[in-house]
């Protein structure tokens, strides 16, 4: 409920304002300390925001042209959030122990496919594998077409550039991550939740927050298989930086 709080009062990380440092920056402290007493993982996922901005308003003070209100300089921005979240992702994945909590309890008996196995499980797995690699390639060749999605735009190159690691970072983060700190439907309903508070995608947050539940219920599914994982998430936030962006 913190972490959703703080979200909900923390400055958009999206738009063509450079990052800076505000009070909601404090509960990272609290989630450090979180971290420190639990030794849950999920705390530090929950950290890295307050610690990107940090990071970032140091940066943007050493080199001003980084703070700039304009296209090519947010991308910029955002390229170098994407990779200290990655980089913060990837440190709680490989050098610190998970703590799992939820596993085994009446969730699974609730929620269909949550940690199943047999066939049923392997067919779902299969469909929504090859969902999350074909599914891109339509909504690149439909947006293009309807004209919603502009490949030649001048910035695509930073585009690209940052959205692949933004999705996996995303991906790292909370499906792999807080995922073995906990169980698919919970990992699900938060990293929705928090789509749904932070409103940055969509013009209806609460369709947002739908829809990112189930989004990432079904990439939580995904969770042994990577690069399907990676390849939809990344495709996604690209078609949302040309929304944003």
């Amino acid at each position: 409920m913190v972490y959703l709080y703080y979200r909900s009062i923390a400055k958009p990380t999206f738009d063509l304002n450079p990052f800076c440092v505000d009070p909601s920056g404090a509960l990272g402290l609290v989630f450090i300390a979180c971290f420190a007493a639990t030794r849950r993982r999920t705390y530090l996922i929950y950290a890295v925001n307050p610690f990107r901005d940090v990071v970032l308003s140091a940066m943007q003070w050493i080199d001003p042209s980084l703070a700039l209100r304009d296209e090519r300089a947010e991308l910029i921005r955002d390229t170098i959030s994407a990779l200290l979240q990655l980089a913060c992702g990837l440190v709680a994945l490989l050098y610190v122990v998970p703590q799992p909590m939820g596993r085994g309890t009446r969730w699974r008996r609730l929620v269909p496919f949550l940690e199943a196995e047999g066939r049923s499980q392997k067919v779902l797995t299969r469909i929504l594998v090859i969902t999350a690699m074909i599914g891109p390639i339509v909504m690149f060749v439909v947006g293009h077409e309807m004209g919603y999605l502009n490949i030649t735009d001048n910035y695509m190159a930073l585009k690209i550039a940052m959205v692949i690691p933004l999705g996996m970072s995303e991906e790292i983060s909370w499906r792999e991550v807080v995922l073995q700190d906990t169980n698919n439907a919970i990992a699900a309903l938060v990293w929705g939740t928090d789509h749904l508070v932070g409103g940055e995608g969509m013009s209806n947050p609460y369709l947002y927050g739908l829809v990112a539940v189930i989004y990432g219920f079904l990439l939580g599914i995904l969770s042994p298989y990577r690069f399907p994982r990676y390849f939809s998430h990344a495709s996604v936030e690209f078609v949302m930086m040309n929304s944003l962006i």
